[in-house]
Parts: C-alpha cells; sequence; structure tokens
C-alpha cells in the first residue's frame, strides 16, 4: 500500500492522489493479467491441436506450452503454475460444465479439446427420409 500512497505538504495522506496511483496501476496489472490469459490459451490450444484426439498429460502440455511461452528463468516457476491453473480452471467439471477442455485420468488419461456428447434426443428420433417427398411434383 505504501506505494501508492500519496502525501500531502503538510504530511497528511491525499486519498485522491493515492486512490489515482493505485488505479493507475491496478489497470496496467489487468492489461498485464489478460494478455498472459490470451498468451497461455494460444499456447494450450496450439498443443492440443497438434495432438489431435491424442490426450496429453497435464505435466507434458504444462511444459510444451512453456516451451512456446518462452519464460525467462525467473518468471519460469510462477508461469509453470499459472498455466497449470489455466488449465485446470477451463476443463469441464461438475463446478464449470461449459469448460473449454476434458480431463480424464488413468490409462490414455491427459487432457483434450472438449468433445460435444451427442444428446439423447438426437439417439431416439430417426433422421428425417428423402423417400417419402409425396407432396412434391416432379411433372410440374
Amino acid at each position: 500500500m505504501n506505494e501508492f500512497t500519496r502525501y500531502n505538504e503538510d504530511g497528511s495522506v491525499d486519498v485522491y492522489l493515492s486512490k489515482e496511483a493505485y488505479e493507475k496501476a491496478l489497470v496496467k496489472w489487468v492489461e498485464e493479467k489478460e494478455v498472459l490469459e490470451v498468451e497461455m490459451r494460444e499456447g494450450v490450444n496450439s498443443v492440443l491441436r497438434a495432438s489431435g484426439e491424442n490426450r496429453v498429460a497435464l505435466s507434458k502440455l504444462v511444459n510444451m506450452v512453456l516451451c512456446k511461452l518462452q519464460p525467462s528463468l525467473d518468471e519460469f516457476d510462477s508461469m509453470q503454475s499459472a498455466v497449470e491453473s489455466f488449465v485446470k480452471r477451463n476443463t469441464v467439471s461438475e463446478k464449470n460444465p461449459n469448460g473449454f477442455y476434458e480431463s480424464q485420468k488413468g490409462n490414455r488419461g491427459g487432457y483434450r479439446f472438449k468433445t460435444e456428447k451427442p444428446s439423447k434426443t438426437s439417439d431416439t428420433i430417426p433422421a428425417p427420409s428423402n423417400d417419402d417427398d409425396d407432396h412434391c411434383d416432379d411433372d410440374a
């Protein structure tokens, strides 16, 4: 908080200037975070696209994304955690049915893009047939 606190000439806190300093820093932080989210999404999507239908283990997925993002040595550990968190946060779960990725544990487990499962109604309702076109008059 001290880095954003601004003082008046009499030594009292200038709330308005302090608020402005914090707001500027917050806007900058949000922009950096949004850019990082986009970069992580593009990296994960690129790796999963390259894997086709194969699932990718989380550790391999994170490492391959890090290779694409090329963080510095100082950023590596935090980026590794951020990418792992990003993947888990965007994976389909009971709490997040709208995730972009799906995971499976065990043999042949790992992550991949979410696949749409056919709805139960499409399994039970037959597709319309073109054989019953009695209402069409081909001679007209």
